[in-house]
């Protein structure tokens, strides 16, 4: 839903008003927070101090008390039971708040006021701490609270030593019940919602109101236990200092603390933030109210005197509206005003004229165009930049003009040149149709040629194939001749050391013959004795000439088998030479079918390339031919098309 003018600037003023509005009542509650949470926290310093001045008073009554009667005894003529117990009831007798009165001395006597309980056999005041502590202190002190063995309570006693002529002699005490210290501190007249608790100089609780913290025979319970945040304060009471700490009842509190007296004693005064803030946050609610009122008379006041500036831009904006809505016949009526709305209105007006006049002026012109009339007058000139308007639309005008007649000059030549470009395109589509033939030729021989290379191609693989298994045979033939070359060498070698055994069979035989000469010489000498030894000499020697018979025809066939072995060996190296010379030619021949075997392939490959680019000529040769015929025939709809443009313009009427 679209909203008015009257409403948006409402809305925007109410906006501004209530921001400034909330921004002051925001300011103003906390600062009226701050001030009243300061006046509350220094109120409250004030109350404790107002309330530790009053426990003080009344604890300063009893330590008065203390004094005196210690005072009394130190004047007594004789420290006895006599003149001591008259001492202490004098003292005593009227004072409800104290349990009892008591007086110890150096020498381990004893006397006490009250006879509600028996002084127990053995009883020795000087070990007792409230006496060791006057003693020590030589001054008078509160102690803290204990279990008291007469009266079986729980109480605090004032113990004040006691001096005779500048002497002293004892110390004289004053029990009080932690229920008189509890009423008295209750009974203290505190703000509401205001509550206090008292600490010894022990820092612990000697009142509280929750039962729970009060001292019993056993227990004592320490502040550093339940409120530790206020130990600070505690070892620095004199100064002046608010604590935001929660308390036992799990409540945020502001709370302070004051000594009270010279007693060691500390009063503790609590107020919970809730209380303290009670009165911020009425005060916080009226301002709230009162600007809630003040916002709403600002918006209602502002609304009414926008309504009335607005009327006068509604009639505006519905001349507007019904403008752009193509109504050029709306007029806006002038007026006599000079502020601001009615300088606005007259211009307006103004515009509105204008503009009705510049639009119906272009109708006018742009009609005249539409029926094909380039020689209507110009539009005529307007004030500022409306005239723009006035001149792009005779410059359209004009450039329309110019444009028909180059146009029609275009047309003819156009016609002129499809013409030609149209016989030029049927020479064309005869001419590619006549290559495409051509070059299908081509790649038919090329295909006859790509299939012989690659049957060449298959041959010199298998010669190639052929050559290797040659080539194998070969090198294995070249191996055995090798090995045959070796084993000749050592059968020349073995015939060498044969030839050795023979020349020592030799040696042996020859030998062996002088032996059986020299037997037969001693066996010519022995005589008859001798004639078996000769005989035996005779065989020896002919067994001697036999082996060397036969040592020379084994020398003369290792003579022959050597020369057999020599001639073998020179044959062998030669058929080695031959082999290898064989091996070499065989691997040439392989290497070059190999060469030619890949050149044959490489061919082959290179022709199935020039088979794809002729297939991909034909194909553009195809695809010329075939955009050939169509140019031809786009050049026949373009000459058509062309007079029909000519047709055409010669119906619009120009200058020139």
């Amino acid at each position: 839903m679209r909203k008015s003018l009257q409403v948006k600037i409402s809305v925007c003023v109410a906006a501004l008003v209530m921001f400034v509005m909330l921004l002051c009542m925001i300011i103003i509650s906390v600062t009226v927070k701050n001030d009243m949470i300061e006046m509350e926290q220094e109120c409250l310093q004030a109350e404790a101090e107002h309330y530790a001045e009053e426990l003080n008073s009344w604890l300063t009554k009893e330590i008065t008390l203390a004094e005196d009667a210690a005072a009394n005894i130190g004047t007594l003529d004789s420290i006895d039971d006599a003149h001591v117990k008259k001492a202490l009831l004098s003292h005593f007798e009227g004072k409800e708040e104290l349990l009892d009165m008591y007086f110890g001395t150096e020498d381990g006597g004893f006397w006490k006021a009250s006879t509600a309980s028996e002084i127990p056999e053995g009883y020795d005041a000087r070990e007792r701490g409230w006496y060791q502590s006057a003693k020590a202190e030589n001054q008078l002190v509160v102690t803290d609270p204990y279990f008291d063995a007469f009266t079986l309570q729980m109480c605090d006693t004032i113990a004040c030593p006691v001096f005779r002529d500048g002497e002293f002699i004892g110390v004289l005490g004053i029990d009080i019940s932690l229920v008189t210290v509890s009423e008295v501190a209750s009974s203290v007249q505190y703000a509401s919602g205001v509550y206090s608790f008292v600490v010894d100089a022990a820092g612990n609780y000697i009142y509280h109101p929750n039962e729970e913290f009060m001292p019993s025979e056993d227990t004592a319970v320490a502040v550093a236990d339940t409120l530790p945040e206020l130990i600070p304060a505690l070892e620095s009471p004199e100064e002046e200092k608010i604590f935001t700490l929660t308390d036992d009842n799990k409540k945020e509190v502001y709370a302070s603390v004051y000594p009270i007296g010279d007693s060691g004693w500390i009063l503790g005064v609590a107020n919970p933030v809730d209380n303290a803030l009670r009165t911020v946050k009425q005060i916080s609610q009226r301002i709230l109210w009162i600007g809630v009122a003040a916002i709403v008379i600002v918006i209602l006041a502002t609304t009414l005197v926008i309504g009335v500036i607005v009327g006068s831009v509604r009639k505006m904006r519905d001349v507007t509206v019904r403008l752009a809505e193509g109504d050029l016949n709306v007029q806006l009526q002038p007026t006599h005003s000079r502020d601001e709305i009615g300088v606005l209105q007259n211009s307006m007006y103004e515009l509105t004229s204008r503009i009705s006049g510049m639009m119906r002026e272009t109708n006018r012109i742009l009609g005249e165009i539409a029926d094909y009339n380039l020689m209507v007058s110009d539009m005529a000139e307007y004030p500022g930049e409306f005239n723009e308007l006035s001149r792009s639309v005779n410059s359209i005008r004009q450039i329309l003009n110019r444009l028909i007649v180059l146009v029609q000059q275009s047309a003819e030549e156009v016609h002129t040149s499809a013409s030609q470009l149209a016989m030029a395109a049927d020479a064309l589509a005869d001419s590619t149709t006549s290559e495409s033939l051509s070059i299908s030729n081509l790649r038919d021989n090329v295909e006859q040629i790509t299939d012989q290379i690659n049957h060449n191609s298959l041959h010199c693989q298998h010669v190639d194939a052929k050559l290797n298994e040659l080539n194998h045979e070969i090198q294995a033939g070249n191996e055995e001749m090798t090995r045959l070359y070796e084993a000749v060498s050592e059968a020349e070698n073995g015939s060498a050391d044969i030839q050795k055994i023979v020349e020592a069979i030799d040696g042996i035989a020859f030998q062996t013959n002088i032996l059986s000469l020299n037997a037969s010489v001693e066996a010519a000498r022995a005589g008859e004795s001798g004639k078996g030894f000769a005989v035996v000499a005779e065989e020896v020697r002919a067994l001697a000439m036999r082996c060397a018979e036969e040592s020379a025809k084994t020398a003369e066939l290792v003579e022959n088998c050597l020369s057999a072995v020599n001639r073998a060996k020179g044959h062998a190296d030669t058929a080695s030479e031959c082999m290898n010379r064989v091996v070499a030619n065989s691997m040439e021949i392989a290497q070059a079918f190999t060469e030619i075997s890949d050149a044959t392939t490489e061919q082959a490959e290179n022709s199935k390339r020039i088979i794809v680019e002729l297939t991909q000529i034909t194909d553009v040769v195809q695809s010329n031919t075939a955009t050939a015929e169509e140019t031809a025939a786009s050049t026949e709809e373009l000459t058509a098309q062309a007079e029909k443009l000519m047709h055409l313009i010669r119906e619009f009427k120009t200058e020139g």
